[in-house]
């Protein structure tokens, strides 16, 4: 232990999931501030030193840690990390004698450690790591900075993909016309997708699901069509017309996909319910016979998730045996599956569908 008698610990960022994260948000001062709370008054001037050192400096969370870790070696005090099978991370300050006793208890104990003491190998590798990061931020700054409309808008999105920059049209404030003014710029692979998505904005969705001779492209731009209150509707009877021109089901597949996707309603409960009472019933049937399908075909994953969303928004009593039936593929040690099907048939109850 470090003077101070009894171990410090604390809830560290992930450093599986930080490793490429500037230290100017995780911050060094942030770090160092805890650490110090349980260093000898010796070992919190060494650690204030280091902290001094990267101040102006990009650092991954992972590299101040290993840099604090080394700064600490001369005081005779370890930066030790312990974890057992979660995503906290705790850190403790022992005498350095002590460490491989405390990592062989760890191990003992079915946990891990690691021991950060800022060994050459590991600094040069993660300022390699880090130059990697910084230039990789730079090239996606310049992107969101760039004169082409369809770059920015790519580049803005949190996927930074196609699929990013179209779903922002699901979230306020619903960048229509940021779209539209990209849409010359976007590739022409994409162009036809973004521009059915703007069609469905710009006209009833059931319309050109009825009229576009192109339903499979219609199914896939579905999804897009934002605003729940002034589109869900709309969303759901295209969806269902699209399905029927298609012939889904049985057919199943990325069109059978693209449907229950279609039918994720992201609004409240009561407007979403309000949705589904206005769908005829045949179009309600045809959909849920889908994400039924879905669901019945499909490991966990994105088919099952979206069939599982598709049921909670628009599921009637058969809908409940199949996702009933459903439960016996979720493996043991998955509860948050368990918990969304459980909600799936929740919503249905309540509906008294």
């Amino acid at each position: 232990m470090s003077s101070k008698s009894s171990p410090f610990t604390a809830r560290a960022p992930s450093l599986a999931s930080t490793s490429h994260r500037s230290v100017r948000q995780t911050g060094p001062v942030v770090i160092l501030r805890a650490l110090r709370r349980a260093a000898s008054a010796s070992a919190g001037k060494l650690l204030a030193s280091a902290a001094r050192g990267m101040a102006n400096e990009v650092r991954s969370t992972e590299e101040v840690l290993e840099r604090f870790g080394k700064a600490l070696v001369p005081s005779g005090v370890a930066l030790l990390q312990l974890q057992q099978k979660s995503d906290s991370y705790v850190l403790t300050l022992p005498p350095a004698a002590q460490v491989p006793a405390l990592r062989s208890l760890a191990k003992k104990g079915g946990g891990d450690s690691r021991w950060f003491r800022g060994e050459a190998k590991v600094l040069a590798a993660l300022e390699k790591e880090t130059k990697r990061a910084i230039a990789k931020a730079e090239r996606e700054a310049a992107r969101e900075e760039s004169d082409d409309p369809w770059k920015r808008l790519v580049h803005s999105s949190w996927q930074k993909n196609v699929d990013g920059a179209l779903w922002k049209l699901r979230l306020e404030p619903f960048p229509v016309e940021e779209v539209r003014e990209a849409l010359p710029f976007a590739p022409a692979r994409v162009q036809p997708l973004v521009a059915m998505a703007l069609l469905l904005h710009d006209r009833p969705a059931s319309e050109v699901a009825r009229e576009t001779d192109d339903p499979a492209l219609c199914a896939k731009a579905l999804k897009y069509l934002g605003q729940e209150r002034r589109h869900g509707l709309e969303r759901l009877a295209a969806a269902a017309i699209v399905a029927e021109r298609l012939g889904v089901p049985p057919k199943r597949g990325p069109l059978a996909l693209a449907i229950a996707e279609a039918c994720n309603l992201f609004g409240d409960a009561k407007t979403n319910d309000r949705h589904v009472k206005k769908l005829p019933p045949d179009a309600r049937r045809r959909l849920a016979r889908i994400a039924e399908d879905i669901l019945a075909r499909s490991d966990l994953g994105d088919e099952r998730d979206a069939a599982l969303h598709a049921l909670a928004a628009l599921g009637d009593h058969e809908s409940m045996a199949a996702l009933e039936a459903s439960r016996a593929k979720i493996p043991k040690g998955f509860p948050v599956q368990h918990q969304a099907l459980d909600a799936a048939l929740r919503r249905i109850r309540a509906r008294g569908a």
